[in-house]
């Protein structure tokens, strides 16, 4: 994985998007919260820019990005079986209120995650990635890193 200092220059600026856009680049996984928080620390208006030293600053405040997947993936694995089930995935994504008013699977949403980041299984009819086991920690890393990467830092 590269460096800030690889990738920028020391003259370069950053607002709080491209802020998130090279953190990620370089396997972190910031939170609106954490940037909103250090922009604010930094006594900055939202519409300011930071240094590439205060990305520096600001990169060595968070968790490498793997490290914050697996402890996440803990969050969804309510049994403890060291797999996320369609259910378990459901019912966080219900609580948490994810899209506002409540979150069903009328759209088939959470079949669809699964059967993009499973790899390993098939089901009875030989529907490969139709994971009915669950997804294990590699595969939810996999899975939000793909997410990550094909639709927030390429949609720009």
């Amino acid at each position: 994985m590269s460096t800030i200092e690889e990738l920028y220059g020391e003259d370069e600026v950053f607002t709080r998007e491209n802020a998130a856009d090279a953190l990620f680049a370089i396997g972190k996984i910031p939170t609106a919260v954490d940037i909103a928080t250090f922009w604010k620390d930094k006594k900055k208006e939202p519409d300011e820019t930071i240094s590439r030293e205060e990305l520096i600053e600001l990169s060595n405040t968070l968790k490498d990005g793997e490290d914050a997947l697996r402890e996440a993936f803990k969050v969804f694995d309510k049994d403890g079986n060291n797999k996320i089930t369609k259910d378990e995935l459901k019912t966080f994504l219900q609580a948490a209120d994810v899209y506002g008013g409540g979150m069903g699977d009328e759209d088939g949403m959470i079949d669809q995650i699964f059967k993009d980041a499973n790899i390993d299984t098939t089901d009875e009819e030989g529907e490969e990635g139709a994971n009915n086991a669950g997804l294990d920690v590699d595969e939810f890393i996999r899975m939000i890193t793909k997410k990550i990467f094909n639709t927030e830092l390429l949609a720009d």
